[in-house]
């Protein structure tokens, strides 16, 4: 999986892709106008192996998921907004049911992204609601499908954040496992991508 802002430049984001070749792609800040539609837009640059979840959505979905059209199906996704504070409505996450066509294991990738201002109490409980509405997606999700769930994105939150640990320390309690805590090589950053649950 990738995850990336979409606010760089498209070819590079290309070029990190053909490099990375991974299975899944997630964005955030994917602003439809300027990053979705036109001849160097993300979705025509990933056309060849890539194809978008949720693609209905795609005239107003800021974090949308790409998934390689040849080694996956797609069984079932949706988009969703979250409540409260959202400027442009870009604080969203889109969801996918993914089958890889081989073997036909089933996991379902989330591209998320948090509030982001960081000016006192109302943006902390802004992101505990938004962990909210994820987890109950999360759970409802498992529940129905019973396959593993990633969640990857832009949190705006983590043990070094400038936005505060709050939102993280919802996950985790919810357990969500920290990917950098089980992975074989990583690096301390502020992002928090995670695992929920691990098989």
């Amino acid at each position: 999986i990738i995850f990336a802002n979409s606010f760089a430049e498209p070819n590079l984001i290309k070029e990190l892709i053909d490099g990375v070749n991974p299975d899944f792609c997630c964005f955030q800040e994917c602003n439809p106008s300027t990053s979705r539609f036109g001849e160097t837009s993300i979705s025509k640059l990933l056309l060849e192996c890539y194809e978008e979840a949720s693609f209905e959505c795609a005239e107003k979905n800021f974090t949308p998921v790409f998934y390689k059209k040849n080694k996956f199906k797609l069984l079932d996704s949706s988009y969703v907004i979250f409540n409260g504070l959202n400027d442009w409505n870009s604080k969203s996450f889109t969801w996918g049911l993914f089958e890889e066509i081989e073997t036909m294991k089933k996991v379902i990738i989330i591209s998320v992204h948090l509030w982001w201002q960081y000016r006192g109490e109302v943006d902390i409980i802004q992101r505990r609601e938004n962990v909210s509405q994820l987890m109950e997606v999360v759970n409802r999700l498992f529940a129905k499908y019973n396959a593993p769930i990633i969640v990857a994105g832009d949190f705006n939150s983590g043990v070094n954040a400038k936005q505060g640990p709050d939102a993280y320390n919802v996950m985790v309690k919810n357990d969500m496992l920290d990917v950098r805590n089980i992975s074989i090589e990583t690096v301390d950053t502020e992002t928090c991508a995670s695992v929920y649950p691990l098989h």
